[in-house]
């Protein structure tokens, strides 16, 4: 993100930090976990395409962090969200 807006990575991450009150990594975190519950819910999609469209290349990793976020597997959330 900082190499397109021509930034420093730190200077972008620190005014990031004034702006929003809270750490770019976190936001970012929180828009996949976002995504990732839109698309279990929504769609058909292996848990793993999820994974990779969200650009997670391990699925373990990628479960753990939602499990962490969420308090749910992806598959428990799926089979709970779902009708």
């Amino acid at each position: 993100m900082a190499a397109r807006v021509h930034l420093n990575p730190s200077y972008l991450s620190q005014l990031f930090k004034q702006e929003m009150n809270r750490k770019f990594s976190d936001y970012v975190a929180e828009a996949r976990m976002e995504e990732a519950k839109r698309l279990l819910s929504w769609t058909s999609l292996r848990i793993s395409e999820i994974a990779d469209r969200l650009g997670y290349a391990d699925i373990s990793y990628f479960s753990g962090s939602f499990k962490k976020w969420t308090g749910r597997t992806p598959l428990d959330f799926r089979k709970q969200s779902c009708p």
